[in-house]
């Protein structure tokens, strides 16, 4: 047996939903309506396998062997490629005739890299037992294999329960996958899942947390259209909000910080691209993420409050002193962190992300009768310019500015780097480089300014809500002020140095 030159592709996208509503969603109309054959019932024993030191795990791939029916198949697959919601994973399967894998037919795929010997190191390391229901649905013009999942995954001597239901297009455009799950979105409590099994059971064995999402590379080449690359961002953004949603549910620092910095990339896409999408459309996507935001917003600034602002002002003190302080602070965290699961675990985020993935798959780039949409190489340099204007008039007179002034100058200066990084392959690096590097020392002090007011503005309302901390919180005002003092003091000098740096784009 060998493997396939060209590895088939494997696109879904997985919902999860609560145990208590399977039968809701086995029955759901869009399923029974659009059955294009009988529903398959099957019992998967699934037996993932690794080395000890789990080798194949940290390259990014899954080795398993599934047994349905006294039938065993071997399958590898990769990590998911950033194609959006519906991951789109390689994946090479080949019958064999044992739950042991066969290394053999291995030589072609990226698990060549491991040798002979990878054979005698290979153990089970996890495995997952599901009851699955299989639905071949036609919907939109795509065929669509709807797979209702209800089982665990063990590892380690522990396991996880799994219900979920997973989209997978077989046949047609991706947009029926997600006009599809908005349709059951509708009517039934689910939640965009990000996890494999494997990677389940994974974390079983690491113990901990969910890993975080690294942002996806983006391949943008100056000839592709508008519409291309603007599909390629926002696909690229959004496996990094729904990939960090998990660790932020589970209070993870890094993933909130994670989930707001790719709202604020994914609003800074939308400004970039604005003169050439359906205005009310986007218009109502960056309202939605700025709610979101704000909620992730209010867990972040009490995270780097308590384990930052609080460490910098009184570590080397007494504890006893800033315990009071210590404790108030971190009420208001799990408040924060409480408030911001709730938000998650309703349907407005789900909404949101699936609502503008089908925009996206869709046609959101508008153009004139005949028009095509213009190539990323015309319309890029007028859009950084465009931005670039904007940081100018922000800026001016940046000694005077007020608090206000220089909010919105760092966020005019913020959407600038983020529209720039996409764009700075296009251009010879010695331009770019000096650049970006006086934006960065820029954006920094901003970003010390900003910091010291949200500390300030914390600590002050501690105090009013426990008026015998008002020594301590008077302590946190002091050092923001002075911490705010020595980063205007930077600032003219800094703005006189990036305001005259050339511009690369031109």
């Amino acid at each position: 047996m060998t493997a396939p030159t060209s590895p088939p592709q494997e696109v879904e996208l997985k919902l999860l939903f609560p145990a208590r509503s399977r039968q809701a969603v086995e029955q759901h109309p869009a399923l029974r309506e659009g059955l294009v054959s009988g529903v398959r019932h099957q019992h998967l024993l699934t037996t993932y396998y690794d080395t000890p030191a789990l080798a194949l795990y940290e390259k990014g791939l899954t080795l398993r062997v599934r047994e349905a029916g006294g039938q065993y198949v071997q399958t590898l697959k990769s990590d998911a490629a950033g194609g959006g919601l519906a991951a789109s994973r390689n994946e090479w399967s080949w019958p064999v005739t044992t739950d042991r894998p066969d290394t053999t037919v291995l030589a072609r795929t990226p698990a060549a890299v491991f040798g002979p010997t990878l054979a005698e190191r290979l153990v089970p390391v996890l495995v997952s037992d599901i009851r699955r229901s299989v639905h071949p649905v036609a919907y939109g013009g795509a065929m669509i294999e709807a797979a209702v999942d209800d089982g665990v995954v063990r590892a380690a001597g522990r396991e996880v329960p799994v219900q979920e239901l997973e989209l997978e297009l077989k046949d047609g455009p991706v947009l029926q996958v997600y006009r599809l799950a908005l349709r059951l979105l509708a009517d039934l409590p689910l939640r965009i899942g990000v996890e494999t099994k494997a990677g389940r059971g994974h974390r079983l064995l690491r113990g901990g947390a969910p890993d975080a999402v690294a942002e996806p590379a983006v391949a943008l080449t100056p000839q592709i259209s508008t519409e291309h690359a603007f599909r390629l961002i926002v696909r690229s953004q959004l496996v990094v909000l729904t990939g960090s949603q998990p660790a932020a549910e589970a209070g993870e620092v890094d993933g909130i910080h994670d989930m707001r910095v790719s709202i604020r990339k994914l609003r800074t896409v939308l400004r970039l691209f604005a003169p050439c999408l359906a205005a009310p459309v986007f218009e109502r996507f960056e309202e939605a993420l700025q709610q979101l935001g704000q909620v992730l917003g209010a867990a972040r600034d009490w995270d780097v409050f308590c384990l930052e602002t609080v460490v910098s002002v009184f570590g080397d003190g007494d504890p006893a002193y800033s315990q009071p302080l210590v404790a108030a602070a971190a009420e208001k965290r799990s408040a924060a962190h409480r408030a911001l699961r709730a938000e998650l675990d309703g349907p407005a985020p789900t909404m949101l992300a699936l609502e503008l993935m089908a925009w996206v798959e869709g046609a959101p780039v508008v153009t004139g009768s005949g028009d095509v949409p213009p190539r990323l190489c015309d319309f890029a340099p007028e859009q950084l310019e465009r931005f670039a204007r904007k940081v100018a008039r922000r800026g001016r007179g940046i000694g005077n500015l007020s608090p206000n002034g220089l909010h919105s100058l760092r966020k005019a200066l913020k959407r600038l780097r983020y529209s720039a990084d996409y764009f700075t392959a296009f251009y010879p690096a010695r331009h770019v480089r000096p650049y970006l590097k006086l934006g960065r020392h820029m954006q920094s002090a901003l970003g010390e300014i900003n910091d010291a007011a949200v500390a300030a503005t914390l600590a002050e309302s501690l105090a009013i809500g426990h008026p015998a901390l008002a020594p301590l919180c008077a302590d946190i005002v002091e050092w923001s002020h002075k911490r705010r003092k020595k980063a205007l003091r930077k600032l003219p000098g800094l703005w006189k140095d990036f305001h005259k740096a050339a511009e690369f784009w031109r």
